[in-house]
């Protein structure tokens, strides 16, 4: 004989599988599930962080320099910066 289903089990899944469906990023799919779900969320965090790092992958921002120093230079005293401090 099975043993008996405990459906509300069943239906809470059913549902964060929903919540990851609907979500488009971990941040959103992490609050979603705190504010739905608060006592397993506290009960359960590190396992949610756990999956929904897994699940939503998204890559590291690359590093883009806004200027070629690490100030803005006024352009009356780039050439001397250039000549000066960067060789």
């Amino acid at each position: 004989m099975d043993p008996p289903q405990n459906n509300d089990n069943n239906n809470r899944d059913k549902r964060y599988l929903a919540i990851m469906d609907e979500s488009t990023t971990r941040d959103e799919f992490i609050e979603r599930c705190r504010r739905e779900f608060p006592r397993d969320f506290m009960l359960f965090m590190d396992r949610f962080n756990a999956y929904a790092n897994t699940f939503f992958t998204e890559p590291e921002p690359v590093y883009t320099p806004n200027d070629q120093f690490p100030f803005a230079v006024p352009n009356i005293l780039s050439e001397w910066v250039y000549d000066n401090l960067t060789n």
